[in-house]
């Protein structure tokens, strides 16, 4: 509220922030590829491990 008063008062005609629906998208699409990414080594690795040997070596 104060930066819309502010904005006013110094006669700004643009918006100070300007945040694109495209932008917020292409982060959250970007986050995803990055976690699934990320994930994959380790459940691969899992994935081939043998639950007896594994739970034995515990």
């Amino acid at each position: 509220m104060i930066i819309n008063h502010i904005s006013l008062a110094t006669s700004v005609d643009y918006a100070i922030i300007d945040i694109h629906v495209l932008y917020v998208l292409f982060g959250t699409l970007i986050s995803i590829l990055i976690a699934l990414f990320a994930a994959q080594s380790p459940s691969r690795r899992a994935a081939k491990l043998d639950p007896i040997e594994a739970l034995a070596y515990e």
